[in-house]
């Protein structure tokens, strides 16, 4: 997964406690106007969807915060593999809901392989909508925490261009010019030229060790 702040697995259990039966209208508008009859079949529906919806983010959220993080630990997961691994835990998951459903809720509902299939299809199909929303979101913070920092150290590097001097004294039989160019936004070096007496000058070169942020703040620190 992109290098972004995940929620600790306290706050993510806690988030689905109250997004499952969100998610679970939204599964009762769907497939209570495709399958149901009448007001009372949509509360059927809304119970099977919670059953659903809490047993696929059960198992979802521990993979997440207990298996996934395990794996990446030792070996960091590529994408396509989290998002594969994250569908296949879900399809897994609902068939193991469809079983739950069939033996509590509505006695029965597994009646034949045509209502597995579909039902396995239905859950490949959401579970893949649903990653693919998930890990869209994330790159969307990403880009803009991105966007965020190059803004910040675009105006760290217009704010130390600034303490390097462009205008340099005048001295006979004598040119002074200076450029400065960062091998990153930001970087450890500075130059000063400053008028001793009428004829001579003093030129002060310095190249903080390192680079980057650290080495821009350390010689603003010594220039001042």
């Amino acid at each position: 997964m992109p290098n972004v702040k995940r929620p600790t697995a306290r706050q993510g259990f806690i988030r689905l406690l109250w997004t499952a039966p969100l998610w679970s209208i939204l599964a009762t508008l769907f497939f209570g106007t495709i399958y149901g009859h009448g007001l009372a079949s949509y509360f059927v529906v809304y119970r099977v969807s919670l059953v659903f919806s809490y047993l696929v983010g059960l198992s979802t959220w521990g993979f997440e915060h207990f298996a996934l993080r395990r794996l990446e630990a030792t070996r960091p997961l590529p994408i396509p593999a989290q998002v594969a691994s994250f569908v296949l835990v879900a399809v897994l998951a609902s068939l193991a809901a469809a079983v739950v459903v069939h033996f509590t809720v509505l006695r029965g509902f597994l009646d034949s392989a045509r209502t597995v299939l579909i039902i396995g299809m239905f859950a490949l199909l959401f579970a893949v909508l649903g990653v693919g929303i998930i890990y869209s979101l994330i790159f969307y913070r990403e880009s803009l925490r991105r966007a965020k920092d190059e803004q910040e150290l675009d105006m760290a590097r217009r704010i130390q261009r600034s303490f390097l001097i462009e205008s340099f004294p005048l001295r006979p039989q004598l040119e002074i010019h200076a450029v400065n160019r960062s091998s990153r936004q930001v970087s450890g070096d500075f130059y000063d030229v400053v008028p001793v007496g009428d004829d001579g000058v003093l030129i002060a070169v310095a190249d903080v060790s390192g680079k980057g942020v650290p080495a821009a703040l350390l010689s603003s620190m010594l220039q001042a």
